[in-house]
């Protein structure tokens, strides 16, 4: 039996596309599997000057959660003393929570506790929406979102 090459390399192309092809397939399976069991995150920020390490620790993590998009989706809403907190932030905290605003990572504050607070006009100069809290939580927790708060 006389083989040829010509026959050698076209089984060989023929098998090299198929099984590229087939990787391909595959790859983009796993990644659409990846991508399907992606959680979205809610980050719910609560902390404020009462405990002003875990307020930074709360706004730095969830700064880097989102520039590193870790998550299907990450969204961080602000609650009670951290919307005062982020009101008063300097350096490089400001410059976090601004990319975070501006990337539109940051859903809303609370507008009962601006208004009490009355810091309702810096949150909006800021770029922060004002909504309802408990309208914005059943939200997120009704579209899948893992809760984590600081």
């Amino acid at each position: 039996m006389v083989v040829s090459a010509f026959s050698v390399c076209s089984s060989i192309i023929v098998n090299f596309v198929f099984i590229s092809y087939f990787s391909y397939l595959n790859i983009f399976n796993i990644l659409k599997r990846i991508n399907e069991n992606m959680a979205k995150v809610l980050f719910l920020l609560i902390t404020g000057k009462e405990a002003p390490e875990r307020a930074k620790l709360a706004v730095m993590t969830a700064s880097r959660q989102v520039k590193a998009r870790r998550y299907e989706d990450t969204k961080v809403l602000l609650y009670g003393p951290s919307e005062e907190y982020v009101t008063t932030l300097q350096g490089e905290d400001k410059e976090a929570f601004s990319e975070m605003v501006k990337g539109g990572a940051v859903d809303s504050a609370c507008v009962g506790v601006a208004k009490m607070l009355g810091i309702e006009l810096k949150l909006k100069e800021m770029g922060v929406e004002l909504l309802r809290f408990g309208e914005r939580l059943a939200f997120f927790v009704n579209n899948g979102y893992e809760v984590i708060t600081f």
